[in-house]
């Protein structure tokens, strides 16, 4: 009999895709602040090439903590002034006040296109699979206005949100903003219509495989379960991971070559690269357990 809580394996997603976002070495040119145990990913500058309506002084607040404005002032590569990829767009919070008024609050999208939209359509990628977002951070404290990051914090690689795709909208290029995604023309993939091979992907209203929780949402507070960095390793390009990686395919990461460290195992990560897909059809309940270990991190009901 299922225990009460049990994830059942027919609800739980086909691919689970690692998906880095945040601020990088070339976007961004530092780690994205834990702040409190709170993993603050900062979205990237928007690519010139494209439109944006949304600037870095319109974002708000993630979980109650305000963008960290003073240190994005201090990056050459940032203006508060310019435009920023606010994708994925999870945290309704963070939304500028006038997107926040415009859009429900429970539709929350992530978007793709070009090459990276190709691997995730070559693998398919489709409704009811789930994103896992990931990307580069260090701890940082606050003193006074000023946000500095601790000196002796390690650089390391963790999970800071999820999405699971409930719906999928190809968008032609070019094409006239679809009606059903009008009060989403805030975020960078439908207000820039010039994108090849674009497609925004719909959080579903809750997760499938356990309805305690919203379709899409960030993970909160930071624990050692959301680390994908080894711990005590100094590159944050070698991970740790379940040692059922191991045993079934992820694209771009050839993980059964990866040193088994008893149930887990233990490689370098690809440098670059933006979508892992992985197949959990072979470990379905082991990727079960494995993500709800990292859901014991996530408010319920909250993004």
């Amino acid at each position: 009999m299922r225990k009460k809580g049990q994830m059942v394996s027919a609800d739980f997603p086909e691919r689970i895709i690692l998906s880095r976002k945040g601020f990088d070495q070339t976007a961004g040119g530092c780690a994205s602040p834990i702040i409190d145990q709170h993993l603050f990913s900062i979205p990237i500058p928007e690519n010139p090439r494209h439109r944006s309506s949304t600037r870095y002084e319109d974002l708000r607040t993630q979980a109650g903590i305000p963008l960290p404005r003073r240190l994005l002032s201090q990056r050459r590569e940032v203006s508060l002034t310019g435009s920023v990829h606010l994708d994925p767009d999870i945290r309704h919070g963070l939304r500028s006040a006038t997107s926040a008024s415009r859009c429900d609050p429970a539709r929350l999208f992530f978007g793709q296109d070009g090459g990276p939209q190709s691997h995730l359509h070559d693998f398919g990628v489709c409704e009811g699979d789930l994103f896992l977002f990931f990307g580069w951070f260090r701890e940082a404290v606050t003193e006074g206005k000023d946000l500095r990051f601790v000196r002796a914090a390690p650089n390391l690689h963790a999970i800071w949100g999820w999405l699971q795709i409930g719906r999928v909208h190809v968008l032609e290029f070019g094409a006239e903003c679809p009606k059903c995604l009008e009060d989403a023309r805030h975020h960078p993939h439908v207000h820039s219509t010039d994108r090849t091979k674009n497609c925004v992907y719909e959080a579903s209203p809750r997760l499938s495989f356990d309805r305690r929780y919203a379709g899409a949402g960030i993970f909160n507070p930071f624990s050692d379960a959301l680390r994908l960095t080894a711990p005590g390793e100094t590159r944050r390009s070698y991970w740790t991971l379940p040692k059922f990686f191991g045993e079934s395919n992820i694209t771009h990461v050839r993980c059964g070559e990866w040193e088994s460290r008893g149930e887990t195992i233990f490689g370098r990560s690809p440098g670059r690269g933006q979508e892992f897909v992985f197949d959990t059809g072979p470990v379905k309940q082991e990727a079960a357990r494995w993500v709800k270990a990292l859901f014991r991190n996530a408010p319920q009901d909250c993004q």
